[in-house]
């Protein structure tokens, strides 16, 4: 697949991607076959401190090597953007390995995943079967858009968030990045649920969209996607670059 630009040949590029795989994405991904899943996961994906598997570790390398593929040495990356969770950061230590780049790295909350207060490590039908009133508010939200509806905080968990403000968070990101007048060559590496809503922007996807394809997990870990524009007096939006690989 061929593309009139390489990455970076464009003044101002934002690569993103999901970190990837962890503990808690293979204990996710067993649920239906564990019974002892059926209403907790055994590894919480809303844990800070949740690491990469080691299946994580090939992917994030894996990364890093078709990044430094389609990065130009005379272009390294200015700056590399990871969340709070120890799985971006240890995603990023990968991929800036493999590339041979010593970029600054920055903790960007905005980048975090969605707050699910206490239900943090809760399955559907744990919630449906334990907190029936709060899955009963949750269906009625969705019914209506499924924009405002917070899972409440308890047990030393912050409150819940609305897609709505996880939406505010990452637009206000966005719109950063769109203000900034200097080139620049960034890295996020952010969350499912931060990266679909990013991608509203970016995509054009709908907020039905991005919650389906989040309940769907719809974004695989490492997935790449690259943004770019030019700077020439003109005000042109970040546009999907083909990556040509």
């Amino acid at each position: 697949m061929n593309t009139s630009k390489d990455i970076s040949d464009y003044d101002q590029v934002i690569i993103r991607m999901r970190h990837a795989e962890t503990l808690a994405n293979l204990a996710y991904r067993r649920v239906d076959k564990d019974t002892e899943c059926r209403y907790y996961y055994p590894i919480g994906g809303f844990d800070e401190r949740v690491k990469l598997s080691q299946q994580g570790k090939h992917q994030a390398d894996a990364a890093g090597r078709l990044l430094r593929k389609l990065l130009r040495a005379d272009r390294p990356l200015d700056e590399v953007l990871v969340s709070e969770f120890q799985r971006t950061e240890e995603t990023a230590f990968h991929v800036m390995r493999e590339i041979g780049t010593r970029s600054a790295v920055i903790c960007e909350p905005r980048l975090n995943k969605r707050r699910q207060g206490k239900f943090w490590n809760m399955t559907y039908l744990g919630v449906q079967m334990i907190f029936s009133d709060e899955y009963e508010k949750y269906q009625q939200d969705l019914a209506s858009g499924g924009l405002n509806y917070a899972p409440p905080g308890g047990e030393g968990h912050a409150d819940g968030e609305t897609y709505r403000q996880l939406f505010n968070r990452t637009d206000e990101l966005h719109a950063e990045y769109c203000r900034r007048t200097e080139p620049f060559l960034s890295l996020w590496i952010d969350h499912l649920s931060s990266e679909l809503s990013l991608r509203r922007k970016t995509d054009r996807l709908s907020a039905k969209n991005v919650i389906q394809m989040n309940d769907k997990e719809e974004v695989i870990n490492a997935d790449i996607v690259a943004y770019g524009r030019m700077l020439d007096g003109k005000y042109r939006g970040f546009k999907p670059i083909i990556l040509d690989v």
